[in-house]
């Protein structure tokens, strides 16, 4: 076996990786048997991919997740300002904004800070019920 794959240590809660091991190991299936070759293999890349990516998000300390959730919340409140300023009025409702840099795509960011929204206060309620804060 490889040095490299010797010194991956994955941390957290086994049952977790197993299903997320478990999960992906299916789509490979489900992907070969539906598909074929060609797009067995685009869904292999994407899914080591996104493997790595959550190896390296698990990494993470916790406690920044906080700060990220903050700046996110932020981040989706500028482009809702920017939805309001130069959104594109899509079925008469301006909650978009066109990506230029993709042609043809528009996004919804009033979504984004819909979900940031719900996350806040879903920390609220939690902080009010169980720990008797605010």
């Amino acid at each position: 076996m490889s040095s490299w794959i010797k010194n991956i240590n994955l941390e957290g809660d086994r049952t977790i990786w197993g299903v997320v091991l478990a999960l992906s190991l299916s789509s490979v299936l489900v992907v070969y048997s539906t598909a074929g070759w060609h797009f067995l293999f685009s869904h292999i890349t994407k899914l080591l991919l996104g493997l790595f990516a959550i190896y390296v998000v698990h990494k993470i300390k916790f406690k920044y997740f906080s700060k990220l959730g903050q700046l996110g919340f932020l981040f989706s409140l500028f482009l809702l300002v920017l939805v309001l300023l130069i959104g594109v009025s899509v079925n008469g409702a301006s909650r978009w904004l066109q990506a230029n840099f993709v042609v043809g795509i528009a996004v919804r960011y009033s979504s984004i800070w819909q979900d940031r929204l719900v996350s806040k206060g879903i920390i609220y309620m939690i902080l009010r019920n169980y720990f008797g804060m605010f």
